[in-house]
């Protein structure tokens, strides 16, 4: 079986709940993850919308999940220890609750689990996009689950 990344709040490709959004309570989902790579020593999350008017719009990152953990729990957007924090595109860490702009259409949330061979360290906490590089260049993704959600704008 692949690498897989689900929500019991909703279902992939379905409609993000309200409360998961700015026209809730701007919560994380929880997340729960199944057959990761055996080496996996620990995982990234990024949370981005690809729709976003001026490109993709990263609205969470975090990295150094332990690699024993498999789920994310509801609310958590705020990142705790021994988790690290990676900076959302308007400069902040924790979550950037989705919220599209009205009249913009449809937006596919993706939550994107990186399996990493080891963990990451960083000088200063890197931007989502920094983040993705940087994993990227020291090679140590092992694989990727991503989740897809949507909300109308």
């Amino acid at each position: 079986m692949p690498f897989s990344l689900a929500s019991p709040a909703f279902a992939a490709d379905a409609v993000l709940p309200p409360r998961f959004t700015c026209h809730g309570d701007g919560l994380l989902p929880p997340l729960v993850w199944s057959q990761a790579p055996a080496r996996t020593a620990a995982y990234a999350l990024i949370v981005e919308d690809p729709d976003a008017p001026g490109g993709t719009f990263r609205h969470f990152g975090a990295y150094n999940i332990p690699g024993d953990r498999r789920e994310w729990p509801e609310g958590s957007g705020g990142v705790v220890e021994p988790v690290e924090p990676a900076l959302h595109d308007f400069g902040g860490s924790g979550l950037f609750p989705p919220c599209p702009p009205a009249g913009s259409g449809t937006h596919h949330y993706r939550f994107r689990l990186f399996a990493l061979a080891a963990p990451l360290s960083f000088d200063q906490p890197p931007t989502c996009q920094g983040l993705v590089a940087m994993m990227h260049l020291r090679n140590v993704i092992l694989d990727e689950a991503v989740l897809i959600a949507t909300c109308d704008g």
